[in-house]
């Protein structure tokens, strides 16, 4: 089975948040000891507190019990800590540099939308903590690095949703790439395999099998470059007669329809329809064009039943419908067929 876009991206988010975890752990920890040690016994208990709930995140992680809220509260609390220390010890202690570290965390746990926003209400909050909280007499002093401590995170911010933004856009390549046909552009059998688990909960789904009736002799009589266009056009007569996220391509000039919550009666009106379309269109180049048939070979999705298993009964059928003459497609093994 392969994976989607979306799983390859939270199992990126997991690996992130598990170092996180352990980072601000052993940051909590380091940070909880200067804190006894100087006497700030209510930063030093919040401190300890974090180092310990991410100690057992990360425990949970290894033994593989994640759950979307440990991202939540792991990154809630990094930042009510954050928020703490910098309002107890101002713009001049030097531990404000760690809210520059909030958008890169909220894009990578996250995405674009809470990055986004989240970025920008604690930018608004964290600098009102920090201007009047800092205890300093010259004020233009304050307003001086509080311009800079904006413009860095800002800076920071950007280049976080720039990053995101390509992640996203290289990952949605990607998929396409992993699921869809180089040739036909229509998905793969890899695609069928992700799409056909999805449809199990339907109450009708159809598996239908089309294969190019001689389409070796089209390539030996005209050449593979005629055969591609054959393949191209015909896969874009399916697509738009069935839709684009039904068509796979599993192999040369083999093609499966998924038919989902359709009729038997619905199921033979449109592969009659498709069958008549095609026999009647012209395929070909600007300097050749040829006119094809398909047969068709269709078996019903039966509950808990595999996908290999009904692409064995599809094929079947589908040489049963050759055996009988070609451009025809068989429904069940006893039936007669569709013209």
């Amino acid at each position: 089975m392969g994976m989607t876009g979306k799983d390859t991206t939270e199992i990126l988010r997991r690996r992130i948040l598990r170092g996180l975890t352990l980072i601000i752990a052993f940051a909590a920890a380091l940070v909880t000891l200067a804190n006894v040690l100087k006497g700030y016994w209510l930063l030093a208990t919040l401190d300890l507190m974090l180092c310990l709930f991410c100690t057992v995140i990360a425990w949970h992680h290894h033994k593989g019990h994640y759950q979307q809220w440990h991202s939540y509260a792991v990154m809630f609390l990094y930042i009510l800590a954050n928020s703490v220390v910098s309002m107890f010890g101002g713009l001049l202690s030097g531990l404000p540099f760690w809210l520059l570290t909030f958008p890169i965390l909220l894009y990578l746990l996250f995405g674009k939308r809470v990055g986004l926003v989240g970025s920008a209400a604690l930018l608004l909050i964290e600098v009102n903590i920090l201007y009047f909280n800092t205890q300093i007499e010259n004020t233009d002093a304050v307003i001086s690095i509080l311009i800079n401590f904006v413009l860095a995170y800002i800076v920071i911010w950007v280049i976080s949703h720039s990053y995101e933004m390509s992640r996203k856009s290289n990952e949605k390549k990607l998929v396409n790439l992993a699921l869809r046909d180089a040739l036909t552009q229509t998905y793969n059998r890899l695609a069928l395999q992700e799409h056909f688990s999805q449809y199990l909960d339907k109450d009708d789904i159809s598996v239908a099998l089309l294969d190019i009736d001689d389409f070796k002799q089209i390539n030996d009589r005209f050449g593979h470059d005629v055969g591609d266009c054959v393949l191209l056009q015909l896969s874009k007569l399916v697509r738009k007669t069935v839709g684009d996220d039904q068509v796979y391509r599993i192999g040369g000039e083999e093609f499966v329809v998924l038919f989902k919550d359709c009729t038997m009666d619905s199921l033979v009106s449109i592969i009659e329809s498709l069958g008549h379309t095609i026999q009647h269109t012209q395929f070909g180049n600007d300097t050749l064009t040829i006119n094809i048939t398909i047969s068709i070979g269709v078996s019903e999705v039966q509950d808990g039943t595999p996908l290999s298993q009904h692409l064995k009964q599809a094929d079947e059928r589908l040489y049963c419908a050759k055996r009988k003459g070609k451009n025809q497609a068989v429904f069940i093994s006893t039936a007669p067929s569709v013209k």
